[in-house]
């Protein structure tokens, strides 16, 4: 009995502890030992786990077996780039569970390769030009040959200050000449391929170059417009100076048969690559056209000087284009491909292209109802009043007389257009934006606004006007203190408008406007500062451009003025003005006289003008550089002597500034029976005048023989002066012998600046010196002529040392007893103590 229940014990107890363990087998879930899982390389493989109940059934599955495949013990294998989904799924008893991981396989690159390098030969690199750019492209080998890779391409340059590169991109930015590397690399992530210890990379050699900056082509565009091509942008500055006159660095010679030049200005191209040279007068016959090589890129590189005689005649006739309306549907403008000149347009012949006679026939018949445009390549017809049976029609008119600046008739000649107008209903007119600009309200529409309505502002109803100048525009003035005064922002509603057709009526428009809002004055954008003749009487005429229209409120006065010229400034001064506008300009005539190309700054006062939105200017200033004249030729030489130990120099001494091209040029010099060898200008300032050497052979000019003198082709500095009249005259040289200079000296305690010469002066000489020291004027209170000197007493006190320039006046004149004249050159002199 005892070993009975002894042995039921040990059953019971083996029970107890065999209980909880098939309890814990019955628990286990069905687990996948990773989610997801990278594979890197074909061919590679992962095994993949499963947990699972004892006597489970597991089974395997690929979701595209051609990415990878998985065996029956779950070793997932790698077959080419892409992502796929292993499942696996596990049958326990009745209970069914399904499991997944995802497997992206990823391929290594083995190399990589540029695909469109050019290696030149002769630097072994790529060469490129600085201003350019350049898309490199380049090719990964796989690792494998059943898939392409999957590394990250990457590009670095290795002196980022030659050239840079887009990172993924692969273009290259020259930024300066000389030799860089670029380097290419692929790696799984982009800081495994741009690792130094990265060996899947090809490195190239870049040779960068400055670029070939030279002129393609100079052609005419038409006649009164020259355009210069260019091979790459070219910087404006070294071409126009602030009012878009030519610099020096451009020079243009008419030639014996052409017409002369007019006043030449330009302006470039959006891309900066074409230079159009307009012209006050037309372009007829042969030219000289030189660029210099100061002239730049927009990159900094010098033009390669350009010279060339070119024979510019346009014959090309003016091309009729098409014809189109404004917004009202009943302004007509007929386009053209060049300028044209309506001078002596004649319009017939008026009727529907159905044959019907159209109802008033002189609308189309009147020369003066045909303006141009501004810029002169369309013909604007107002047909506001055309009857209403003769609208929506094309009707068809012949153009006789109309040409382009070289008198080319249009082609086809005579001109047939078919023009119509275009007055069908459409959608109402859309506000834009409201704003306030000083003493106005401005609302801004999609279209041209027939009727403006009103604006409701703070229980103030105002009457709205439409801008001429822009009809998408309407202006509501505010005249009331209140509404002046108001700040911040205020509701303000629009009602009663309407655009031209509009085919339904207006809504009222609310909007929050921001009254605080900074007020945009009428400011001067040009200024043109210049002489003109009217009944042969010169005139100094000052013209301001504003940005807007404007209104004259001072129309005659005195305005005070500052001069600059050769560096040293005026006091302000008072000049007598009178004044008239229209449109954007306003022409201020001085009756005073000013010097030749000096530097003028202009006060103008408060209120001397209001825009049409009620702005009053404020006080300012403009600046603008004096010039002699849009038709004005440069007059010729006032003097013509002999100088040179023997006699090897001819001085040409002109009264006003001149053009160093020009003025240097020798084929724009003759003298009969001598040989030139070179021309240099040696003076040429401000205020003063200018100085033309001539080198000749020593000793070649015989005493008392007259000699042909012949100077041509020379133009003002800046263009001041149009090209000067052919100027001959016959003249003995050995007559015309200059005074020379012996010594000059300055004494700070005399307070004197003595010039010695080597013969006695003349005491009818005229002597008229501007001093200066360090950019300020001296005061001269005597000047003494006294044998072979002349003496300035000085009134500043200046220190020892001091360098004084004196700067010969137009009308120094100073000769010896021999009637030798002194060249008027600029002297200058070291004072002593």
């Amino acid at each position: 009995m005892k070993k009975r229940l002894h042995l039921l014990a040990i059953c019971f107890f083996l029970m107890v502890f065999a209980i909880p363990s098939l309890q814990a087998k019955a628990a286990v879930k069905p687990t996948l030992n990773v989610s997801k899982k990278t594979i890197t390389g074909v061919g590679k493989s992962y095994k993949l786990k499963a947990a699972a109940p004892s006597n489970s059934k597991i089974t395997w599955k690929s979701s595209n077996t051609s990415v990878a495949s998985v065996s029956k013990a779950g070793v997932v294998t790698a077959k080419k780039r892409g992502t796929v989904t292993i499942s696996c799924t596990v049958k326990s008893g009745s209970t069914t569970k399904k499991l997944t991981c995802k497997i992206t396989v990823k391929v290594p690159a083995k190399s990589i390769t540029f695909t469109n390098a050019v290696i030149d030969q002769q630097y072994n690199a790529h060469v490129l030009t600085v201003g350019t750019n350049y898309d490199f492209n380049a090719k990964k080998i796989s690792s494998s040959s059943k898939s392409s890779s999957t590394d990250v391409i990457r590009y670095y340059i290795e002196d980022t200050s030659k050239a840079t590169v887009h990172k993924t991109k692969g273009i290259v930015t020259p930024l300066s000449t000389g030799i860089t590397k670029l380097i290419v690399c692929a790696g799984a992530t982009e800081k495994k391929a741009m690792a130094a210890t990265n060996t899947v990379k090809q490195e190239i050699l870049l040779y960068i170059t400055k670029p070939d900056v030279s002129v393609k082509n100079c052609s005419l565009n038409h006649g009164k417009e020259l355009a210069v091509e260019f091979s790459e942008a070219m910087a404006a500055s070294t071409l126009l100076d602030s009012n878009n006159y030519l610099l020096d660095s451009i020079s243009i010679r008419a030639n014996s048969n052409a017409s002369a030049l007019g006043t030449l200005k330009g302006s470039l191209s959006s891309d900066q690559k074409t230079l159009y040279i307009s012209n006050t007068n037309e372009f007829k016959g042969s030219y000289g056209i030189s660029l210099d090589s100061t002239i730049k890129s927009a990159s900094g590189y010098a033009l390669t000087a350009f010279s060339k005689d070119l024979t510019l005649l346009d014959n090309v006739r003016p091309t009729y284009l098409n014809c189109t309306t404004d917004d009202t549907g009943l302004v007509v403008s007929l386009n053209f491909s060049e300028p044209i000149d309506i001078t002596n347009l004649e319009a017939t012949s008026p009727k529907k292209i159905n044959g019907s006679s159209v109802t008033n026939a002189a609308l189309f018949t009147t020369k003066s109802n045909y303006k141009l445009s501004e810029d002169k390549k369309s013909i604007v017809l107002d047909l506001s009043s055309l009857y209403t049976t003769d609208q929506n029609t094309t009707i068809e008119v012949t153009f006789y007389g109309i040409t382009d600046y070289a008198d080319n008739t249009t082609n086809p000649y005579p001109l047939i257009v078919q023009l119509y107008t275009n007055t069908t209903p459409s959608a109402q007119a859309s506000c834009q934006t409201i704003y306030r600009n000083g003493n106005s309200l401005i609302a801004l529409f999609d279209k041209s606004i027939k009727t403006p309505g009103y604006a409701l502002i703070s229980g103030n109803y105002i009457s709205g006007k439409v801008n001429e100048s822009n009809k998408k525009q309407v202006i509501y003035n505010l005249m009331n203190t209140n509404l002046v005064n108001l700040k911040g922002n205020a509701e303000v509603i629009l009602s009663g408008y309407s655009s031209y057709n509009a085919n339904t009526p207006s809504t009222n428009i609310t909007r929050y406007v921001n009254f605080s809002s900074a007020v945009q004055l009428p400011s001067v954008t040009a200024t043109t500062f210049t002489t003109v003749k009217d009944n042969n009487a010169s005139q100094n005429v000052l013209t301001l451009t504003y940005s807007t229209d404007i209104t004259l409120l001072t129309t005659k006065g005195y305005m005070n003025v500052i001069s600059s010229i050769d560096g040293i400034v005026s006091a302000s001064t008072p000049y007598a003005f009178t004044a008239t506008a229209s449109g954007k300009q306003v022409k201020l005539v001085f009756t005073d006289s000013f010097q030749e190309l000096g530097t003028y700054t202009f006060t103008l006062p408060a209120s001397f003008i209001v825009d049409y939105y009620n702005n009053y200017s404020t006080e300012t200033t403009v600046t603008a550089v004096k010039t002699a004249g849009d038709s004005t030729p440069l007059p010729g030489p006032s003097n013509v002597q002999i100088g040179g130990t023997n006699n090897e120099y001819i001085y040409f001494t002109f009264q006003n500034m001149l053009d160093t091209t020009t003025a240097q040029d020798k084929a724009n010099y003759s003298i009969s029976g001598l040989t030139i060898s070179s021309v240099s200008l040696i003076a040429n300032n401000y205020n003063a005048p200018a100085i033309v050497r001539l080198t000749i052979a020593s000793n070649s000019i015989t005493s008392g023989v007259p000699y042909q003198i012949s100077v041509s082709g020379i133009k003002g500095y800046k263009g001041s002066f149009t090209t000067m009249q052919n100027y001959k005259e016959m003249i003995v040289l050995t007559n015309n012998k200059t005074l020379e200079v012996k010594s000059i000296s300055g004494n700070t305690a005399k307070k004197q600046i003595v010039i010695t010469f080597s013969t006695s002066i003349s005491t009818s000489s005229k002597v008229n010196f501007t001093f200066t020291c360090n950019n300020k004027t001296l005061s001269i209170s005597n000047t003494t002529i006294s044998g072979n000197t002349i003496t300035f007493t000085y009134t500043d006190t200046l220190s020892a040392n001091s360098v004084i320039l004196l700067n010969p006046c137009i009308d120094n004149y100073i000769v010896d007893v021999n009637n030798q004249k002194l060249l008027n050159t600029a002297l200058s002199v070291v004072l002593g103590a």
